[in-house]
């Protein structure tokens, strides 16, 4: 396995992780109809958008596995106006076939010495509450739960939990 920066040649993959991995990841917390509405070439061209608009600090990365894009992780600035909290990990995906390889692992420490390097001092994660898979990750991984807040998604809300990492 390979970790490094991706490229806006990759958007294909990076669309199909997205939504294979949402369709996945939140069966039973997302509401289906909006699942089965997300569509491969609308996820494309929202990655070739986000690697048109990446900001200086942020950083895009994949692991591959054997030549094949197995995930991805993005960092940056914390998106929320915090005087405590500067770093935030935007978003950590896989292909279902390669959850449970460390590859996520791997990801996650890739992503978290992006933003030292970037010289962020802490790192927030915000995941859907009732994604328990993915909080026991973050809990395994050190995180701390620190917040709550509700997302907006389509026309319902969902409440999500947000883990703080201090970074070192």
């Amino acid at each position: 396995m390979i970790i490094r920066n991706a490229t806006p040649d990759d958007a294909p993959a990076l669309a199909r992780i997205s939504v294979d991995a949402w369709r996945w990841a939140y069966d039973g917390i997302v509401e289906a109809s909006v699942l089965a509405r997300m569509s491969y070439d609308a996820r494309e061209e929202g990655w070739h958008k986000q690697f048109q608009l990446r900001k200086q600090n942020q950083s895009f990365q994949v692991a591959e596995v054997e030549g094949v894009i197995a995930g991805f992780i993005i960092t940056g600035a914390h998106r929320e106006a915090s005087p405590r909290v500067d770093g935030e990990l935007y978003a950590i995906y896989l292909r279902p076939d390669f959850v449970g390889k460390g590859i996520g692992s791997a990801l996650f420490e890739a992503g978290r010495q992006s933003l030292i390097a970037n010289g962020f001092r802490e790192m927030m994660i915000w995941c859907f509450e009732e994604n328990h898979r993915a909080r026991a990750f973050y809990e395994s991984k050190g995180g701390q739960l620190a917040a709550r807040k509700l997302f907006r998604l389509v026309n319902r809300e969902y409440p999500e939990v947000g883990y703080l990492f201090t970074l070192k």
